[in-house]
């Protein structure tokens, strides 16, 4: 009896450790070995995917083992936080020690292309400098890190994410990186192609995240008059108050950044903004009056039958516009003109506003022109 209980004893423990290695060390449960593209909202800390990671190692070249092993470790530590403070802690100093690190991004491109995640619980949020200063996941701070460190691996990484991602997060992050740093004709015009995706996603348009009203900015960086066009039909009616907002502000942000192209658009399209006359107006009155072609487009535009008194009225009242919203944003930056160049723009505007009140050539908004013309006097100290 004694010899059984001796024989036994060790059996069991090792039928248990056997067990346990099965269950936790990896090699997991095959019936579950399949990659996650985004983390399971229900289960933040689930288990990495062992089989994926051996694939992995095995078709990736010229990834240093130590760097990959780092980060499958920071993947892991961040699966096992608790909240904000702690997880953007770990996001943080994983940042830092990727800076130190050359050949880093090659790990990781690898890493990412597995589709494993983690939460970080940060709220999307673009910095200064366009690069997010809170981190939502473990991808996010990746996709950010290797903008930084490699431009051209980073395009390349975000051409897939667009091709196959269905994460807004991501989205955004790889559209700024290819508005950023993709000039070839064929990588613009994938990034136009994915821009009008963006602005027609449904899915995205009725449930907005914070990253995909973010990447509206990237329709303004490209100047494209598509893009204008397609947010311009979102202002006029928004699938939700978040998009006609984010439309509005992407607008207006296009006109300060491409006057003239949005002028052009305006002159070309009778129909843009029709519905928010009082917007458009305000948006010629962008136009700079030192320029000789936005001088043009703005009497084309006064002179046109299709453009109401009243819309005109208010573009009087706007004229010159220097009202701007101060914003972090993934690509453009706000502009904010200087005081300096606020007087030299109401010089010209008061020169320009006293020529078509000398002329007569606009008679019934005679009252309007001298009301601007005193303002402009007033607040700049001006002679009439």
């Amino acid at each position: 009896m004694r010899k059984q209980l001796k024989i036994a004893f060790p059996l069991c423990v090792l039928v248990s450790l056997a067990i346990f290695i099965w269950k936790f060390l990896p090699f997991g449960d095959p019936e579950n070995n399949h990659p996650s593209s985004s983390p399971d909202r229900s289960d933040s800390n689930a288990i990495l995917n062992p089989i994926r990671i051996i694939e992995n190692r095995n078709t990736i070249s010229e990834v240093s083992p130590e760097l990959l092993d780092r980060l499958w470790g920071e993947l892991q530590l961040l699966r096992q936080v608790n909240g904000e403070a702690e997880g953007q802690k770990a996001i943080q100093n994983m940042m830092t020690w990727l800076d130190s690190q050359p050949g880093a991004s090659a790990a990781i491109a690898s890493l990412l292309q597995t589709g494993e995640d983690a939460f970080a619980f940060g709220r999307f949020s673009p910095g200064a400098d366009g690069f997010l200063k809170s981190y939502p996941t473990f991808r996010t701070a990746l996709l950010d890190a290797l903008e930084n460190l490699d431009s051209e691996t980073a395009i390349s990484v975000g051409k897939e994410i667009l091709n196959t991602s269905e994460n807004s997060d991501e989205w955004a992050l790889s559209l700024r990186t290819l508005a950023r740093h993709a000039w070839r004709n064929d990588d613009r015009a994938f990034l136009a192609r994915k821009v009008e995706d963006l602005l027609n996603k449904s899915e995205w348009l009725n449930d907005p995240s914070f990253s995909y009203l973010h990447a509206f900015d990237v329709a303004v960086a490209g100047g494209l008059d598509e893009s204008l066009n397609r947010l311009g039909v979102l202002v006029a009616d928004p699938p939700s108050r978040s998009v006609g907002h984010a439309a509005i502000l992407s607008v207006d942000r296009f006109f300060q950044s491409n006057e003239l192209v949005g002028a052009q658009h305006i002159l070309s399209n009778p129909d843009f903004l029709d519905s928010k006359t009082g917007f458009r107006a305000t948006l010629m009155a962008r136009l700079d009056p030192r320029n000789l072609e936005g001088v043009s487009s703005m009497e084309l535009y006064l002179d046109s039958g299709s453009i109401s008194s009243a819309e005109k009225g208010v573009f009087f009242e706007s004229f010159p516009n220097f009202n701007s919203t101060y914003s972090f944003n993934l690509v453009t930056e706000s502009v904010i003109l200087s005081r300096t160049e606020m007087r030299a723009r109401s010089i010209a505007s008061k020169d320009i506003l006293a020529k078509w009140l000398a002329v007569n050539a606009y008679p019934d908004l005679n009252d309007k022109i001298e009301a601007r013309l005193n303002w402009l006097a007033n607040t700049w100290r001006l002679e009439l």
